[in-house]
């Protein structure tokens, strides 16, 4: 099951759902203030290259987002 990002267009407030399918005719509303007008973002994902491949995870304490941070 995917985590999707979403921003509320009435509250403006950003949050992250998990959602069975993306066909699913759930409809997503905002946990501030549950309006369901609320738009998928397109989200970053953050990688770690490291000289044995990627990671899928971020070292502790790490502040790297571009997946290039001590190239």
């Amino acid at each position: 099951m995917p985590i999707y990002e979403y921003e509320c267009q009435d509250y403006g407030m950003r949050f992250e759902k998990l959602v069975r399918s993306i066909h699913s005719a759930e409809r997503i509303a905002c946990p501030s203030c549950e309006s369901k007008s609320v738009e998928r973002q397109i989200s970053a994902f953050a990688t770690v290259w490291s000289s044995q491949g990627v990671s899928d995870s971020l070292p502790s304490g790490s502040t790297c987002t571009t997946g290039l941070c001590g190239l």
